[in-house]
């Protein structure tokens, strides 16, 4: 089910639509990667778990297609993910080692929309 959309925007400006899931609202997140001096870190694999991670090895669930969000960090280390319901998730991160970093995020009407991350 979809919202009504505000009033088309002029140009350069952007729409605002009230998207539903249900009665539920989507979200749209995004941030940015950074290694310890603080330097963007492009070129990064993403996948966004709708669950908290389990007792599964988070290199295991990386390749899983257990959820439908994933992206890549630009060349800023620039992310986004959008039509999340609201809840717990987690953020799986492939470095350049091969590692997979781990963060949990919770999104929710009145949290944050931007999370950095420092690997």
């Amino acid at each position: 089910r979809f919202g009504a959309a505000t009033q088309a925007p002029d140009a350069g400006e952007l729409a605002r639509f009230d998207l539903a899931a249900g009665d539920r609202a989507l979200h749209t997140i995004g941030g940015g990667i950074y290694d310890r001096s603080q330097r963007p870190q492009a070129d990064l694999e993403l996948r966004l778990l709708n669950s908290p991670l389990r007792e599964t090895p988070a290199p295991a669930l990386f390749e899983e297609e257990q959820s439908r969000f994933a992206t890549q960090t630009n060349a800023r280390g620039e992310y986004h993910f959008s039509g999340l319901l609201a809840g717990a998730y987690t953020l799986l991160i492939r470095l350049p080692t091969g590692e997979i970093a781990v963060r949990d995020l919770a999104i929710s009407t009145t949290g944050p929309t931007g999370y950095d991350f420092t690997i």
